[in-house]
């Protein structure tokens, strides 16, 4: 069974990148397959674990296309762990110009 957690807030500086980095770390922790998105124009998720596999796309194309397929990148985490992520791409703010969010069906 697939479980989706998101860590969202409006406010900057509440703890969103680090909770959901310690989160997933725990979760991979726990023997859990662990899928991080990075969706801040800022990237900080994407730099917060060593990436050890890096995808040639990240979240814009994910975004676009509703395809992870060459998105999802590897990150060695503590311990000999690791997870996915898909890292941010969006330099330019592309996915928040408006100030909406974005919801995609992947396949």
């Amino acid at each position: 069974m697939a479980v989706t957690v998101a860590v969202v807030s409006t406010k900057g500086g509440v703890t969103k990148t680090t909770t959901a980095a310690n989160l997933g770390g725990v979760l991979a922790d726990l023997g859990a397959r662990v899928l991080l998105v990075d969706l801040d124009p800022q990237s900080t998720l994407s730099s917060y674990y060593e990436i050890s596999s890096r995808a040639d796309l990240g979240v814009l194309n994910v975004v676009q296309t509703g395809r992870i397929d060459g998105a999802v990148s590897t990150v060695s985490m503590a311990e000999g762990l690791s997870a996915d992520l898909i890292v941010s791409d969006d330099v330019e703010n592309k996915l928040h110009d408006d100030g909406t969010a974005v919801t995609v069906k992947l396949e």
